[in-house]
């Protein structure tokens, strides 16, 4: 069990990470074209 909440919890932190990549590549290409 330990090793599958283990997963779990690395799955979570991959999800967290990807969203916040996500938001910084919007706030990166959407920055920009506001301004111009």
């Amino acid at each position: 069990c330990a090793v599958i909440v283990n997963y779990f919890k690395h799955v979570q932190r991959g999800r967290r990470a990807l969203s916040i990549l996500q938001l910084t590549l919007k706030f990166k290409w959407n920055g920009p074209l506001e301004r111009g």
